[in-house]
């Protein structure tokens, strides 16, 4: 079961960092927010909702990637008995 997640956390953390390879900045909209408009756009954004934008340090894809890839080959040649034999 441990072994598993370790496995899934591994993967959502390579993901997320070949992700921020690719991305400058990540715009997010508070959609609980709502304006007195009551009209959406296209987009389902209202034009009066407030946004915060997450920049990336430029060490996080390299490090996500390493994180990812250290929780993987420790799931991998771990063991799990407990054993120091």
């Amino acid at each position: 079961m441990m072994r598993s997640f370790v496995v899934a956390a591994g993967i959502s953390l390579i993901l997320l960092g070949a992700e921020f390879m690719f991305v400058d900045r990540l715009v997010m909209a508070d959609l609980s927010a709502q304006s007195s408009s009551g009209y959406e756009t296209f987009s389902g954004l209202d034009s009066g909702t407030t946004r915060r934008v997450f920049v990336p340090p430029e060490w996080a894809p390299w490090g996500l990637l390493s994180g990812g890839v250290v929780a993987i080959l420790y799931a991998a040649t771990f063991d799990g008995s407990g054993s120091g034999d």
